[in-house]
C-alpha cells in the first residue's frame, strides 16, 4: 500500500526515489536496529534445556500480521545494496573520513541475515 512505501529508507526495491537523510536519523536507525538485533537474539541467553522455547520476537516480526514487515526487510535490503564503500574511490578514505552509513550497514546486514 501507499502506506508501506512511505517508510522505505532507500530507493531500491519498492521504491524508486531518493531521499537525503541526515547522519542523526542513520545513527538513530542504527541504534533502533542494534536492539532488535538484541532482542531477536534472544534464544543465545537462554539455558539449552529452554532452547525449544520459540522467539516471540522473530515470530511477530516476520509473521503476516506486521505491517511493519515488508517496509523494513525492503529498506534493510535496499539500504545494504545501495552503499558504495568506495566513496570517491580513495584508498584508505576510512583513515581521513568518519563514514555514518558504514554502522548502518553492518547492522542492516546482520538484521537481515537473522531474520531470514
Amino acid at each position: 500500500s501507499i502506506e508501506s512505501i512511505q517508510h522505505i529508507w532507500e530507493k531500491g526495491v519498492g521504491f524508486a526515489y531518493s531521499r537525503k537523510t541526515p547522519p542523526q536519523i542513520d545513527s538513530n536507525r542504527t541504534e533502533i536496529l542494534k536492539l532488535l538485533l538484541t532482542c531477536f537474539s534472544e534464544t543465545m541467553y537462554y539455558v539449552p534445556s529452554d532452547s525449544s522455547q520459540p522467539n516471540l520476537w522473530l515470530s511477530y516480526f516476520t509473521s503476516n500480521e506486521n505491517k511493519h514487515a515488508l517496509p523494513l526487510f525492503t529498506s534493510l535490503l535496499n539500504v545494504i545494496c545501495a552503499y558504495d564503500p568506495q566513496g570517491y574511490g580513495l584508498p584508505y578514505q576510512h583513515v581521513m573520513f568518519s563514514d555514518h552509513r558504514e554502522q548502518l550497514v553492518e547492522v542492516s546486514a546482520q538484521v537481515l541475515m537473522v531474520i531470514l
